[in-house]
């Protein structure tokens, strides 16, 4: 995005954003492929217990037989073991008998220590050898067992069995292996889409906030101070270029170093050294130094980030004339502001900026 004139623009625009995102691919990516995992394996594991649980459901209940009675004696031959449904489906006990039974009756404990009878008004096989509940979520970790009285008025006790109702949301379908693996798969589909739009829009703010400069109409109006130009590197990959490119600020084709020059000598005076400092690497500054050293008629001497070395300030306060160097997409707003509280309170003057790819 530029002005009508062709110029570039010195607001935030959709144009750097997008250009913005596109070099941050990887950590896009990164995201959307967290993104992906989580929700395919959060899916994936809820479906498997759902179809373990429906399977169980579907499963006889298990038995407990007894040792060999005697023909004719008073016994509990086998009982259910333990019981696994949904809510919302029945749950089914069973007693077997050796002897002639006058009276069943089926109770019910939600610690195993306190037990109560079920009300055969309520609960009509409560008097049967098979009971027959309609679970809720409630009856979840409860335990059953029955209470038997035969006709010599012996009292047996069946073992306590144990009810696990399970409370998955999930109509009650039959979930096949490949259900699980297609809503996996689209669970993982939709996670890296959500992903990927997360760290965009993540990206825009961290854009947004951290004030990356991007051409020096942005700096001019953000600092209130001259930006010299933007000088170009070498050694950058296609992509990079192509980025870089695309960004909305002005590209000199032929000699960069010489153009930056040119535009810093009105500011410099006959044999007054001027002085590089910012947040980029040591080694950008000497880069910087060394391309527009021949066009000027003073010493450029690079020093360094006034927030971390202590040589850089001494020489700040010596020199007096400072040239702030940033790069392009890489120093952030905010260390840029801190860098000029800090010469104004060595005191020294920063008479402009030089941007780097």
């Amino acid at each position: 995005m530029k002005n009508p004139d062709g110029s570039p623009t010195d607001k935030l625009n959709i144009h750097d954003v997008f250009w913005y995102v596109v070099y941050c691919w990887k950590t896009v990516l990164l995201i959307a492929l967290v993104s992906a995992v989580l929700l395919a394996l959060t899916e994936g594991l809820y479906l498997v217990r759902m179809r373990k649980a429906q399977q169980e459901a579907k499963q006889i209940p298990q038995t407990v037989p007894s040792e060999n009675i005697p023909e004719g004696k008073a016994a509990i031959l086998e009982q259910t073991e333990s019981v696994t449904v949904q809510a919302g489906t029945d749950a089914v006990f069973f007693v077997r008998t050796a002897g002639k039974v006058t009276r069943y009756r089926w109770q019910f404990s939600r610690d195993g220590i306190s037990w109560s009878n079920l009300s055969v008004n309520t609960y009509p096989s409560a008097g049967a050898d098979t009971l027959i509940l309609k679970t809720t979520p409630t009856h979840n970790n409860y335990a059953f067992r029955c209470s038997i009285t035969f006709d010599d008025e012996t009292v047996l006790i069946s073992r306590e069995i144990p009810l696990k109702v399970t409370t998955y949301a999930e109509p009650l379908t039959e979930i096949t292996k490949h259900d699980v693996v297609n809503r996996t798969v689209k669970y993982g589909v939709a996670g890296c889409l959500l992903g990927a739009l997360g760290g965009i829009l993540t990206l825009v703010a961290v854009f947004s906030l951290r004030g990356y400069p991007v051409n020096g109409l942005a700096v001019q109006r953000r600092y209130g101070t001259d930006c010299f130009g933007v000088l170009r590197q070498d050694g950058h990959n296609r992509f990079v270029e192509r980025v870089l490119d695309n960004l909305t600020y002005e590209k000199a084709e032929e000699d960069t170093a010489k153009l930056i020059a040119a535009r810093m000598e009105p500011h410099v005076e006959k044999d007054q050294p001027i002085l590089l400092v910012g947040t980029v690497s040591a080694q950008t500054l000497n880069q910087v130094a060394k391309a527009v050293q021949p066009g000027l008629f003073c010493e450029v001497i690079p020093a360094g980030d006034l927030q971390l070395q202590a040589e850089a300030v001494l020489a700040a306060a010596s020199i007096k004339r400072v040239v702030c160097v940033e790069q392009i997409l890489k120093s952030r707003g905010a260390a840029i502001d801190r860098e000029l509280e800090a010469l104004k309170n060595i005191p020294a003057e920063c008479i402009g900026f030089i941007l780097t790819e």
